[in-house]
């Protein structure tokens, strides 16, 4: 019985970390997008902070496919430990 108290609280701690990596991915993808926009917008209007906002882009895109991975992790040690 404990055992199952136990594997339950893990699983609602588990969802709880997912419900936040999901959230924290939309921002980013969101964040991501808007930058993209601004240096294409950038680009076109030759805008002297466009390798700036390359850059910021860069590195949101980095942090957005860590937490794709991250959330990737924890989906699949979900489903495994339901198997």
């Amino acid at each position: 019985m404990e055992q199952n108290t136990g594997l339950e609280a893990a699983a609602t701690e588990q969802a709880h970390v997912l419900q936040r990596l999901q959230e924290a991915n939309n921002k980013l993808s969101a964040k991501a997008l808007i930058l993209a926009n601004e240096v294409a917008e950038g680009k076109k209007s030759s805008d002297p902070a466009s390798p700036q906002l390359e850059a910021k882009v860069a590195a949101l895109t980095a942090e957005l496919t860590e937490a794709k991975s991250e959330l990737t992790r924890i989906q699949t040690a979900e489903s495994a430990q339901r198997v």
